[in-house]
């Protein structure tokens, strides 16, 4: 069987037993999404309402409460099979550890290799398995006969990592490696994997405590971004944002709960949208350029300040120096973290292999990415001029936003427009929450909010459904229509910048 759907490899964590449980807390986030809107709809409605606005708050910091406890599924996490996130930390704990000798083309074949090396193999029924060079599905015979991998180690690398290999393997049932084996890979950028390679090592051995540990990051990470949206946003906002993370049913724990530091990106990003929120511009340039090195894509929230910045030279021949500190702390993190790869990587020759990889990657078809080009399909004539509408909206938008913080979060309409991402990058939602700082909203600002939590609501019904389709199969309806909701989001928020709505 080939697999390329990634929400039916997604799906092989959850146990039957503890469907049950997934279910109810879907049920309960289509609760709390639907409550968000009436509590933003109030908020909007009587603004002069003082106690009103405070039972609001106060039942907003309820809603984070409840959408905290069905992110993680009423603490059954992945199904009954804990915390910790296999198929994830598989695929990025071991290629970050062992990067000099697997890099990003030789995880598959390794963990076959060490595996047929072992006292008792556990892979027999892995009869094929993907090429990473290729993206080819070929057989596990084959790969195994052809295979020099173990040459790149030394005999004490080896030796460590078929350790951490058997630990892994008996961490599912053999058949559920037929799964993983033709999943994708590694495909995190050398920046990223230079930081993850060195926790790795220095936990030592893969095991249940040094999964944990590193499973723990990113919850704590998060706990940090929710603070300094809380000191720069607001009590709120904050609320708000933990609402829509817990309730997002594109970002959902068992896609990458329980992971390797798969949020850091969004950490960083919004770390640095406040950055620039609070005026602190060196600072916001150094983080937005770290996540970019991490994940790419978050160059989109940089670029939108670094242009309000041009245009507002081009009117007025003047250039700030906000934006001349802001350039010059994504030039010293990006080179800084591209020196610290040459240095720790043995020169820059692994990002030519990263780029290969996420080359191969994107051309590959996949039915949990959500974006304009997932809803507009395959006609490249209508895709160009949506595309093209889009981004000459936001163009001129930013000759007309209120601050710069605003032109970073309109890098999130530049993502849907321009990329191609996995349905859980979409985390980023939260940032548009940031939009309207001010308490009392306008009815465009309450529709854009309300879309948001909207998106999820459409989501959960296409799942709940029960809709089979032969063209369209109901997973990948969910996210054609959360694509939908989004663009009709976007469209919304750029029209909110030329005609801005009286508030009540």
């Amino acid at each position: 069987m080939i697999c390329t759907d990634r929400e039916a490899i997604a799906a092989l964590e959850v146990r039957v037993p503890a469907m049950n449980a997934y279910e109810i807390a879907n049920i309960m986030k289509l609760a709390i999404c639907m409550a968000a809107i009436a509590g933003l709809w109030l908020a909007y409605r009587y603004p002069e309402s003082l106690r009103l606005q405070r039972i609001v708050d106060r039942g907003f910091v309820a809603l984070a409460g409840l959408a905290l406890v069905g992110y993680i599924n009423f603490g059954f996490f992945h199904g009954g099979v804990g915390y910790i996130h296999t198929w994830e930390m598989f695929h990025y704990h071991l290629p970050s550890k062992y990067q000099d000798e697997i890099g990003y083309f030789g995880l598959y074949e390794a963990a076959l290799v060490a595996d047929a090396e072992s006292e008792a193999p556990y892979f027999d029924k892995v009869d094929y398995v993907r090429d990473l060079h290729t993206y080819s599905i070929v057989g596990r015979d084959k790969v195994l006969a052809a295979s020099t991998i173990r040459e790149n180690f030394t005999a004490e690398g080896w030796s460590d990592f078929s350790r951490d290999v058997d630990f892994y393997k008996v961490r599912y049932p053999p058949e559920r490696w037929k799964f993983l084996f033709q999943d994708h890979g590694y495909n995190a950028p050398p920046s990223r994997t230079l930081v993850t390679g060195s926790v790795s090592r220095i936990l030592g051995d893969a095991d249940q405590l040094s999964l944990y540990l590193i499973g723990l990051i990113d919850p704590i990470l998060l706990g940090l971004l929710l603070w300094v949206v809380y000191h720069t946003y607001g009590l709120r906002l904050a609320a708000l944002a933990t609402v829509l993370f817990g309730a997002n049913m594109l970002s959902e724990f068992i896609w990458i709960g329980g992971a390797f530091l798969r949020f850091d990106w969004l950490v960083l990003s919004g770390f640095g949208i406040c950055a620039v929120r609070t005026e602190r511009y060196g600072l916001a340039g150094a983080l937005l350029g770290a996540a970019s090195m991490l994940r790419i894509f978050p160059v989109l929230f940089a670029a939108g300040v670094v242009l309000r910045g041009v245009f507002q030279y081009s009117e007025s021949r003047i250039w700030h120096t906000r934006y001349t500190r802001f350039l010059v702390g994504i030039a010293a993190s990006g080179l800084g973290m591209l020196a610290m790869t040459f240095l720790g990587m043995g020169g820059l020759d692994v990002w030519g292999d990263f780029v290969a990889k996420i080359g191969l990657h994107h051309g590959e078809t996949s039915a949990n990415r959500v974006g304009l080009f997932h809803l507009v399909g395959e006609n490249s004539l209508l895709l160009f001029a949506a595309r093209g509408a889009i981004l000459t909206a936001y163009l001129l938008s930013l000759r007309k936003l209120a601050n710069d913080s605003q032109a970073a979060i309109l890098g999130g309409v530049l993502l849907f427009a321009l990329g191609s991402l996995s349905c859980y990058y979409y985390a980023f939602l939260i940032f548009f929450l940031f939009w309207q700082s001010r308490r009392s909203l306008d009815f465009q600002c309450w529709l854009f909010f309300s879309l948001l939590f909207m998106t999820q609501i459409v989501v959960i019904g296409l799942r709940m459904s029960g809709w089979t389709q032969t063209l369209v199969p109901q997973a990948q309806l969910s996210f054609v229509g959360a694509s939908l909701m989004i663009l009709v989001s976007s469209v919304v928020l750029l029209n909110s910048v030329y005609r801005p709505a009286r508030s009540v």
